[in-house]
């Protein structure tokens, strides 16, 4: 399944989820939220790719049903992580997020992450890296599911002085 957007592309491949910002000058629907700047998060380096990938995964995975109307409520919360179009780019979680049954058992995420193998640097382009991250979702009842494990591949352009933001995304995930 495709989905695209003037204000962004999401496309789901089997289980692979990339996420990319619009092309510059496309047109943005009327109905899109404001692509405002968010706060910077004063613990992240935004100098250092991958503290910055790292505080986005965290952010994206982050879940907690009982306060999150939605699984779609994570892509706000990385807003500091972001540049100001992939806030307005269609959003969806990956393979493994079992939201009704997470939301039955009042289930947040446990996120825990780590390097990957395959980080990168592109000498002309974007600065790529990626983190594994493990999901365990935890619910007040006591019931723990079962953990997801994820690459995200975090693609970072510069902000402003010597900064970097997160402009693309992939999310695969790993089979045990």
């Amino acid at each position: 399944m495709t989905l695209i957007a003037a204000a962004g592309a999401l496309t789901t491949t089997g289980c692979r989820i990339t996420n990319t910002s619009p092309a510059p000058g496309a047109p943005s629907p009327a109905d899109a939220p404001p692509a405002a700047a968010a706060a910077a998060d004063p613990s992240v380096d935004y100098r250092n790719a991958d503290v910055v990938c790292d505080a986005f995964t965290r952010a994206l995975l982050s879940i907690d049903t009982t306060t999150d109307p939605s699984p779609d409520d994570a892509l706000p919360r990385t807003a500091p992580y972001v540049t100001g179009p992939m806030l307005a780019t269609p959003h969806a979680l990956p393979n493994g997020i079992r939201w009704q049954q997470w939301a039955d058992h009042q289930a947040r995420t446990e996120v825990t992450t780590s390097t990957y193998a395959g980080d990168a640097v592109q000498a002309n382009g974007p600065v790529r890296t990626a983190r594994l991250a493990q999901v365990t979702p935890v619910g007040r009842d006591g019931w723990r599911g079962q953990t997801q494990r994820y690459v995200v591949y975090c693609d970072l352009e510069p902000h402003g002085a010597q900064q970097l933001r997160v402009s693309a995304y992939t999310v695969e995930p790993l089979g045990d």
